[in-house]
């Protein structure tokens, strides 16, 4: 787990975030390359190991909706929400998700119809990779986005990637890394990365007395000259994370 926060903050440069999602893209055009053809053979694999059904209105605007991997992305970003989960599938609305779990309760497959894509998510010990497809019935299947998960000994993510694919070319990433404390998630240190420009934050939590995210503050824990948002944000969602 390669990650870029790391010792001293301050030691980090602009062109070494930038340098190291360039190189993530190009990774992800390596995987793409060999993952494109292969959508009916992953699709027939993943889906023969599906063992339970969950659904969801909404959360199209967030990778994965309500399983989106970050636990905080839809805290931090306005305008962003996970959805909920649906007890009767009757009532799935046509821009819900459908999710797939295997025999061991990990999620495999996430399909939303809004932006016709299915993903398709494999798992290695504390990692997993999604590869996910455009799928328009007009057209064949295309891929249009690689994820990475990496998680630690107790099962907390640590590091989250999404790369995104426009024109056969990987020129967009989200990165999240996560820290956590002893009353859970810490700091999020979110870079967003769009062809060669960089913006980068460092979201602070604080959490209630019963283990609940109450705030957040922006702070940047890198560049010595951009000044700080010195308000505290209020989290409005009830997460205990």
């Amino acid at each position: 787990m390669d990650l870029i926060f790391k010792g001293n903050l301050f030691d980090i440069t602009k062109n070494d975030i930038k340098n190291y999602c360039k190189k993530k893209c190009e990774y992800y055009d390596t995987l793409s390359k060999e993952y494109s053809p292969r959508y009916n053979e992953l699709y027939s694999k993943v889906t023969s190991n599906i063992v339970r059904k969950e659904y969801s209105s909404k959360g199209s605007e967030i990778h994965r909706g309500f399983y989106c991997p970050s636990p905080v992305q839809d805290v931090v970003i306005g305008n962003c929400k996970r959805g909920r989960l649906l007890k009767n599938k009757n009532k799935l609305l046509s821009y819900g998700f459908e999710y797939g779990f295997d025999e061991k309760n990990r999620l495999i497959f996430a399909r939303c119809d809004e932006i016709d894509n299915i993903e398709f998510i494999e798992y290695k010990d504390n990692y997993s990779i999604g590869y996910r497809f455009r799928t328009p019935k007009s057209t064949k299947p295309e891929l249009d986005s690689i994820s990475e998960c990496f998680y630690d000994d107790f099962g907390r993510i640590i590091l989250y990637l999404f790369g995104f694919c426009q024109l056969y070319k990987f020129g967009e990433l989200k990165y999240e890394q996560f820290q956590y404390n002893e009353s859970g998630i810490y700091i999020d240190h979110f870079v967003d990365y769009v062809y060669g420009i960089v913006s980068y934050d460092s979201y602070v939590f604080q959490h209630n007395k019963n283990g609940y995210l109450s705030s957040f503050d922006i702070a940047n824990l890198i560049d010595k000259e951009k000044e700080n948002d010195n308000e505290r944000h209020s989290v409005k969602r009830k997460r205990k994370v």
